[in-house]
């Protein structure tokens, strides 16, 4: 299966460099301002830490509901529930000669893995799981963030969503006609197709057509609307070697969840 597209131009953030770590370090710690002492986690609680990143963690979903493509408030709540099972887990892991603020890198970090795991690393009934779509989302919002950080040291980054405007584009994703079982998927359940792209990417439209071109070779052409970051996701998924099976794993759960509601 391979793609083609047009690919979009991506503007360069201002660089900023100051005290990076020591500003992090203090929203973690909760002082007012970074200075110069020694400000060692060992001097405030680790619950207080664990609240403070939380808090740090909460307001960077918050800030960023379009990208993540969030519907309602309850799909929020479920995003804030991944994150803070991240933030325990590594909260976990932090020694008391470890500087506060790496819990921040390590939490990005961990979200980083979701989204390089899930298509990459293969699929099976654990990965296709509700969550997985937001798991995708949020690894691919962190991937960005840890990159700005890492760029700029410009803790505003995180309560500032990546931002760009929507935009549509032709993508071509060419099929082996010889795989039945995936060329039936395209050819008789469009609506379903259309919504796991959907649900994956954070597009706002697509529109499905199964062609051919001159040398009698099958494409599916998808006619899509939506942001920059959407749309950069829609292209990765779909070149992913492990594409096929996931979207296979993915299709039976939701023809099976609408024959439950027939």
């Amino acid at each position: 299966m391979r793609i083609v597209v047009n690919t979009s131009s991506c503007l360069p953030v201002p660089a900023s460099r100051n005290s990076f770590s020591q500003r992090l370090e203090a929203l973690l710690l909760g002082v007012p301002h970074p200075g110069g002492g020694d400000q060692g986690g060992a001097q405030h609680g680790d619950t207080q830490v664990l609240t403070n990143l939380l808090r740090l963690m909460y307001d960077w979903i918050d800030s960023s509901r379009e990208f993540l493509f969030v519907k309602d408030a309850e799909e929020l709540r479920l995003y804030k529930n991944i994150m803070r099972e991240a933030c325990v887990k590594v909260s976990r892991s932090l020694s008391r000669d470890m500087p506060p603020h790496k819990l921040v890198i390590m939490c990005l970090r961990l979200a980083c893995a979701w989204y390089l795991k899930i298509f990459q690393g293969g699929s099976d009934g654990e990965i296709i799981s509700k969550e997985c779509p937001r798991r995708y989302r949020l690894g691919h919002l962190a991937l960005i963030t840890l990159n700005r950080l890492s760029m700029s040291g410009n803790l505003a980054y995180l309560r500032r969503a990546p931002e760009g405007c929507p935009s549509t584009e032709l993508i071509r994703i060419y099929i082996n006609r010889e795989d039945e079982e995936l060329f039936e998927i395209l050819r008789r359940y469009e609506d379903i197709l259309t919504e796991i792209m959907m649900d994956w990417s954070g597009i706002q439209d697509i529109q499905c057509d199964l062609k051919t071109d001159r040398m009698d070779e099958w494409f599916l052409q998808l006619m899509v609307t939506g942001s920059r970051w959407a749309l950069e996701r829609l292209k990765e998924i779909v070149v992913y070697p492990s594409f096929r099976e996931v979207l296979l794993l993915a299709f039976e759960r939701k023809k099976n969840a609408y024959a439950g509601t027939l």
